[in-house]
């Protein structure tokens, strides 16, 4: 996988992508990513494949980063991506 900061292959279909940036208001999608990019060590342009990404985000990210690292996200009020690194943490290989 290209490394990217910013719109990415999942935001395609958003109504809110124009022209390959967010236009919701109160996103900054590229300042989040980047902080998830700079606590892995990659940078935009990189290459990684998923064993490797998944393994960086094991060994670097813990749930009580999200706050930190993830902002004001509205999907983390959700849950999911604490779980998914509790999961992670615990030897889970699903996903």
């Amino acid at each position: 996988m290209k490394i990217v900061d910013g719109a990415d292959d999942i935001c395609q279909t958003c109504p809110h992508l124009k022209a390959g940036v967010c236009t919701r208001p109160g996103e900054n999608i590229q300042a989040l990513d980047r902080r998830v990019l700079a606590r892995l060590s990659l940078k935009q342009g990189d290459f990684a494949d998923w064993f490797e990404l998944r393994e960086r985000v094991r060994a670097g990210v813990r749930p009580g980063d999200l706050a930190g690292l993830c902002g004001g996200c509205r999907w983390r009020s959700l849950n999911f991506c604490a779980e998914g690194l509790e999961q992670l943490a615990a030897g889970s290989q699903d996903g």
